[in-house]
């Protein structure tokens, strides 16, 4: 009876505003994390700007500009296959998927693909290894993005 008692109390203090305060908080944070993996980067400015403007889905896209109204034929620039959105774009796309398992396999790593950059981008860490080689690891995403609009062109 105790532990109802405590949930009780929990819930009786507990409000909308509290629930939307929460997460606020929890979407700053994950802001400021994304942030922090963007700008403390060893990336030339450019790229830095350029990949904050894919984890946010900012990036001139054919999604994008469909959504502003403009009226095209939406298909991948790179595969010519499907829709391009930011996530086919750059994590999906059978040229971008190419140069990720490129290096998935120069590294022996195992990785499954998310669905959005900003996923990816959060969960991307190297565990072990020295400042040195954790701060080429963070570049990885940011290059593979860079190349992939690179080779667009």
């Amino acid at each position: 009876m105790e532990g109802f008692d405590s949930m009780m109390r929990i819930a009786m203090g507990y409000s909308l505003s509290t629930a939307y305060r929460l997460t606020d908080m929890q979407q700053n944070r994950n802001q400021q994390i994304l942030w922090r993996k963007v700008w403390k980067n060893i990336a030339p400015t450019k790229v830095k700007c350029f990949t904050w403007l894919v984890v946010r889905r900012a990036g001139l896209t054919q999604e994008v500009l469909k959504k502003k109204g403009q009226i095209i034929v939406s298909r991948s620039q790179l595969c010519g296959k499907t829709e391009e959105t930011n996530s086919h774009l750059f994590l999906h796309c059978s040229f971008t998927s190419q140069l990720w398992s490129l290096f998935f396999s120069l590294t022996n790593t195992i990785w499954t693909t998310p669905e959005h950059t900003a996923d990816l981008l959060g969960c991307w860490i190297r565990r072990g290894g020295s400042k040195r080689r954790k701060k080429w690891w963070r570049i990885i995403p940011l290059c593979i993005w860079w190349t992939s609009v690179e080779g667009k062109e």
